[in-house]
């Protein structure tokens, strides 16, 4: 984090609040805020065994502004509560249209993936996500 905040402040210090770091637990995002104040950070869940109470209140206390979730940790109460926190869900990783469309109707926002291509995505309602 340390050498990206410095090199993207020698380039352009603009380039800054085009970057969206992701942290893996709470340690982490204090090491970040130590060094910049980024306003926007992805917390991914596959790595903590925290509970949902605590991830959204985690969510909560430290303006995390989206979270990645593994595919065994989706539910729609936890992508709800994720929500009304303040953070939209992403999920990671899917491969198969039909599960992506799936998480969406939960309202997961968007999703990581190995194969899935933007032609296959423009065939549902995903397109937007891909768009700036």
């Amino acid at each position: 984090f340390a050498q990206l905040t410095l090199q993207a402040q020698e380039k352009n210090p603009e380039l800054l609040s085009r970057i969206v770091p992701q942290i893996y637990n709470e340690e982490m995002l204090q090491t970040l805020r130590s060094i910049y104040p980024y306003t926007s950070i992805i917390y991914t869940l596959y790595a903590t065994e925290d509970t949902d109470d605590q991830i959204i209140q985690f969510v909560q206390q430290h303006d995390i502004t989206a979270v990645t979730l593994p595919e065994n940790r989706v539910s729609g109460a936890l992508v709800e509560s994720l929500r009304q926190a303040g953070a939209v869900c992403y999920v990671n990783t899917i491969n198969e249209l039909k599960d992506a469309t799936e998480y969406e109707q939960m309202g997961v926002r968007g999703f990581y993936t190995d194969v899935l291509t933007e032609k296959e995505l423009s065939r549902g309602s995903w397109l937007y996500a891909l768009r700036p």
